[in-house]
């Protein structure tokens, strides 16, 4: 029996995703501009007709910055090549799977948002039926299933990345059966968006102080501010964790096999 391909290096992929961005940090932040622009407009929305909450809505609204993020997202990857000690400019032959890529990626897109609004839901449930009372072993059980299954269903969130790097995503899903990349994929994403996170956080709270914002008395510059900061360090994790998915793709597509064609798209 065979063993299955290991999990990428994510501390490598990470290392090679920093460094990336950084070395080509002018050429990035010219790509984005429009992306981010997109994003905060969208989110200004959101806010504006206090949907925080309503997930569904959110990804109906939040489209087209979802079609931009996308497009971004797909470049930077063909773009950054296999380990990005170089960028490379977008070959004529890819703009095919870019765009493949693209819709994929808003469709994951939405459909998380429709896992939220589900997620939300289940979560309001579960809460009434501890209050008054009527948990079940069943409840519980369906809680560590639905768990097990988002772990699983996390790799499902990258299927853009060996779309637009041209391999098969049937062949990439078989060489990542099993748990233990999730896992590797998770850390990843956590390295790429907590310390982004906290920054917000520390900022958010600085700027409340600054600006005299709270509850009672809410400042409109405050919460543009935060929309803008919040916006642009979403796009940075959203962009430093496909990076370093994609160069952990690559690592695991590559290992020990040649790289499958996308004859789908041939």
């Amino acid at each position: 029996m065979q063993p299955s391909t290991p999990p990428f290096d994510f501390i490598d992929a990470m290392t090679e995703a920093y460094g990336f961005l950084w070395r080509n940090r002018r050429i990035i932040l010219l790509l984005a501009f429009i992306p981010l622009l997109i994003k905060v407009a969208c989110l200004v929305v959101i806010f504006a007709l206090d949907l925080e909450t309503a997930y569904l809505r959110q990804g109906l609204l939040n489209l087209p910055a979802y079609f931009a993020e996308g497009a971004l997202l797909c470049r930077l990857v063909v773009m950054a090549g296999k380990n990005g000690k170089t960028i490379a400019p977008l070959p004529a032959a890819n703009n095919r799977l870019v765009m493949a890529a693209t819709l994929l990626y808003v469709l994951i897109k939405l459909a998380q948002a429709f896992a939220g609004g589900l997620g939300m839901e289940f979560a309001m449930h579960q809460q009434v039926q501890e209050e008054n009372a009527e948990g079940s072993a069943s409840l519980f059980f369906a809680s560590l299933f639905l768990l097990g299954f988002t772990i699983w269903a996390f790799r499902l969130v990258w299927l853009y990345i060996p779309l637009v790097q041209g391999y098969s995503m049937i062949e990439f899903l078989h060489r990542i059966r099993g748990m233990k990349t999730s896992f590797v994929m998770i850390g990843t994403w956590l390295l790429c968006f907590v310390p982004l996170a906290l920054l917000l956080i520390i900022v958010a709270g600085l700027l409340g102080d600054m600006l005299g914002h709270s509850e009672e008395t809410p400042s409109n510059i405050y919460r543009f501010l935060i929309i803008f900061m919040q916006s642009g360090l979403e796009l940075v994790a959203v962009i430093l964790s496909t990076l370093a998915i994609g160069f952990g793709v690559h690592s695991i597509m590559s290992g020990g096999a040649p790289k499958p064609r996308n004859k789908d798209l041939a």
